[in-house]
């Protein structure tokens, strides 16, 4: 089982060295290296490869760099950054690296920011803000900074709320509005059970909403 995890390892270690090479200063040739590596990369970290996850994103980070000096208001290479961002804070995460695992994980907000003002944005991307926002909060408990872990995943719900206002067709909004909402309360019972128990009445009357509307759709169809 060890030889075969340093076989893949070594395979993924020649492709990223392979895919380095292929230099190209197309915009599309470039963005699908970058994409690869991407994926390279948070596969590698969620094997537990921090070092040759890290190092796959980091060249990933600089292709994307190139790309969007290239193409500023170009939204896939915004969307790649903000991802590219979220793995590698979360390598950094896995390690224990806690202060350079919050200094991505901003990052990431701030390009996931970045994104909704751009030309194609959609619920996804205000999703994404919501999850990394989340994603940052947890990082800022864990750096015992509890006040502002607090104010950023209360902004990561309303992101979600206003999303969900925004686009109310859109199925996937309800459920991540939910999760977010209980979360959120899971985290709060032991200082603010009052806060606490609000959240998770606002979660309970949403998946509420849903069943119901399922009902419904089951309804008119047969």
């Amino acid at each position: 089982m060890i030889a075969q995890g340093r076989q893949a390892l070594e395979l993924a270690t020649r492709f990223r060295q392979d895919l380095l090479k292929e230099k190209s200063d197309d915009p599309e040739a470039m963005h699908v290296t970058a994409d690869t590596l991407n994926t390279l990369g948070r596969t590698l970290i969620e094997h537990g490869q921090y070092v040759e996850g890290k190092a796959a994103l980091m060249d990933a980070e600089s292709i994307i760099a190139k790309l969007i000096q290239l193409m500023p208001g170009e939204i896939k290479y915004g969307r790649l950054s903000r991802e590219q961002a979220v793995w590698h804070g979360t390598a950094l995460l896995r390690q224990g690296e806690l202060k350079a695992s919050e200094s991505k994980l901003r990052q990431s907000v701030e390009v996931a920011d970045h994104v909704l003002s751009l030309k194609g944005a959609g619920s996804s991307d205000h999703v994404a803000l919501g999850n990394k926002l989340s994603n940052l909060a947890f990082v800022l408990h864990s750096n015992e900074k509890s006040k502002e872990a607090f104010e950023v995943r209360m902004r990561g719900v309303d992101v979600l709320r206003r999303c969900a206002d925004r686009f109310p067709k859109d199925p996937s909004l309800p459920s991540n509005l939910s999760l977010a909402l209980a979360n959120f309360a899971g985290g709060l019972w032991s200082s603010d059970p009052v806060a606490a128990e609000s959240l998770a009445i606002e979660a309970l009357t949403i998946r509420r909403s849903m069943v119901t509307s399922r009902i419904q759709v089951g309804i008119k169809r047969t």
